[in-house]
């Protein structure tokens, strides 16, 4: 047995279906089970007790007139190569036209995806699927769609390995890490401009954690998010230590699992902490945490409860004001509830 899996982006929905390998896993025990992936995301993937393959597709070259046709036969050598290989299933949980495509081309037996997938993906699919988007969340909607139950214990396998402890490690010291003090990661950035929480408001939680619990506090993000990272700081006039730019995903991911709590937008870092198990609060304004919010009981979701809130626009005529009404106070309280448990998870509230 053979099965691919196609979910190329972006962090957060590669993260949100990676319990669908052990769902496959128990299914099928002796399978081949590949994933196909943006090559800026293999990282996250790498040594997955459950995986067989990463196959990386190169999305930035079709978006630079350099790298067009290199990433043309890249492509084209990856379609056959995914031929060859002759998979009986493959799952298109993406679900848009070029997935849908590579999907398709792959020669898979059976192509599977969901029925209401955007950009006419489903008619690439030999078997529709249906879970719909808005009245679910998306772990479940994955897991249906690769045949399993929802009452399995989701799992997030992640291949952390003793070497990307060990240069996580190293970094935290660099940076003044201190293992006897409360830890809380932020997580400033976010792929749409109307989901992210103001830069004073997260100034004023670092400042209010570090007085009022004697937190350190860490920033994450992209080297692109730095410029953001360096504004908190400045704002908050009180040290913090910057990792934007400076971690792989596997890094990120235990950095993540070190911290009592992680605060940020509705982003990738933020379901990466789920998944190591740290308690996350949340902040969401124009998406629904019900469809993806962080997953599991241990974690705080704020919102400002505006009416025009959940729009999924990323663009806003008011000022993204269901983002700048959420209250930093409701905000630090959560995180005070997270460092005074420590590391033991507790009820939601």
């Amino acid at each position: 047995m053979k099965i691919l899996i196609i979910k190329p982006s972006s962090l957060g929905d590669v993260v949100q279906a990676l319990p669908v390998l052990k769902c496959l896993r128990k299914k099928y025990p002796g399978a081949r089970i590949d994933w196909l992936v943006n090559e800026e995301l293999g990282d996250i993937l790498l040594d997955n007790p459950y995986l067989n393959t990463v196959h990386l597709w190169d999305r930035a070259g079709w978006r630079k007139p350099r790298r067009f046709f290199g990433a043309v036969r890249k492509a084209a050598a990856l379609v056959h190569k995914l031929r060859r290989t002759r998979y009986e299933f493959v799952f298109d949980l993406q679900g848009l036209f070029r997935s849908g495509l590579i999907a398709f081309l792959s020669g898979g037996r059976s192509v599977i995806g969901f029925a209401e997938a955007r950009e006419m993906a489903p008619m690439f699919y030999s078997t529709k699927v249906a879970a719909r988007a808005r009245e679910m969340h998306s772990v479940e909607r994955y897991i249906l769609a690769v045949g399993a139950g929802l009452s399995d214990e989701k799992e997030f396998p992640i291949g952390i390995s003793r070497d990307v402890e060990q240069r996580t490690e190293g970094l935290l010291l660099r940076m003044g890490y201190d293992a006897t003090r409360p830890f809380v990661v932020l997580v400033p950035g976010g792929r749409w401009r109307t989901k992210r929480w103001p830069v004073e408001n997260f100034a004023s939680l670092a400042e209010m954690l570090a007085r009022g619990e004697g937190a350190q506090v860490g920033l994450v993000g992209l080297s692109a998010e730095r410029k953001v990272s360096g504004s908190i700081v400045s704002r908050s006039g009180w040290r913090a230590m910057d990792f934007s730019g400076k971690t792989t995903l596997r890094q990120l991911a235990w950095l993540m699992k070190k911290a009592d709590a992680v605060v940020g937008n509705d982003s990738g870092p933020i379901h990466l902490a789920a998944a190591v198990g740290t308690p996350v609060v949340g902040l969401y304004g124009p998406t629904s945490p019900a469809r993806t919010g962080p997953y599991g009981v241990q974690h705080t979701v704020v919102t400002s409860r505006l009416p025009c809130s959940p729009c999924f626009r990323r663009d806003c005529e008011i000022s993204v004001a269901c983002m700048r009404e959420i209250s930093v106070d409701i905000v630090y309280e959560a995180c005070k509830r997270y460092i005074a448990a420590g590391k033991k998870p507790i009820a939601p509230s």
